[in-house]
């Protein structure tokens, strides 16, 4: 679960921004509540950018599931593009186990180097590639430049898979927190079916405020619960 830090969101009606911004998110399947999700975007003067993701179980479900997971992209944001230059995942399970899996890209030798496990590989990469982390923003900005379909070469699992997103609708959803206008988009992986539906809301930023995913496991949801920023979370009550 794709997988989201205090400064002004631009609207839609003029070209996106990106600025630093906090927000939560609860995670839940079939209706329980598993956990939270915290989002964080730092963006230094000179164009560097932080994404970090930090799932975290609910005290009941510690109980079977302890799982804890931190992810963090770091690299450039430049010329409303993103160029992610360093990727980083850590698992941490019950008993202080952790798996751990680094990206390094390298981009005046076409490769990205990934590293897990005890083991060192590179591979190709093209401009404009992205990490499972980064594509977020790049989805951002594209959908803020206008465009209805958009596709990513991203570097996941220690391979380069490519994932599709397009815009199949505009609905206006409620939430605890308030009603935001939304972008309802569909991601794909390759060839495979649509299996994420996002809502994303143009008046938060592009934002992503709502995801759901079915899998034979179950019916995973994420809403917003909280954001810091300088636009107001009930912007659209």
């Amino acid at each position: 679960i794709l997988l989201t830090l205090s400064a002004s969101l631009i609207h839609a009606a003029a070209a996106l921004q990106l600025t630093p911004f906090q927000a939560q998110f609860s995670v839940s399947r079939n209706g329980i509540q598993l956990g939270r999700l915290e989002l964080q975007l730092e963006i230094s003067a000179t164009g560097e950018y932080r994404y970090t993701g930090h799932t975290i179980p609910a005290s009941l479900v510690r109980l079977f599931y302890s799982d804890e997971i931190h992810e963090t992209s770091h690299g450039r944001y430049q010329e409303d593009t993103i160029i992610p230059l360093q990727y980083e995942y850590r698992l941490l399970r019950q008993g202080d186990q952790m798996k751990l899996t680094r990206l390094e890209f390298d981009w005046a030798d076409k490769k990205v180097w990934s590293e897990s496990e005890g083991s060192r590989w590179a591979q190709a990469v093209t401009p404009g590639s992205q990490d499972k982390v980064s594509q977020q923003l790049a989805l951002r900005l594209d959908l803020a430049a206008g465009k209805e379909r958009a596709s990513y070469a991203v570097a996941d699992g220690g391979r380069i898979k490519t994932y599709h997103f397009r815009v199949v609708g505009r609905e206006t959803i409620k939430l605890p927190n308030g009603r935001f206008k939304c972008l309802r988009v569909r991601r794909s992986k390759g060839t495979r079916a649509p299996d994420y539906t996002i809502w994303i809301a143009p008046e938060l930023g592009y934002l992503p405020v709502k995801i759901e995913r079915k899998r034979s496991s179950g019916h995973y949801k994420m809403e917003l619960l909280s954001l810091h920023s300088d636009i107001p979370l009930d912007a659209t009550r």
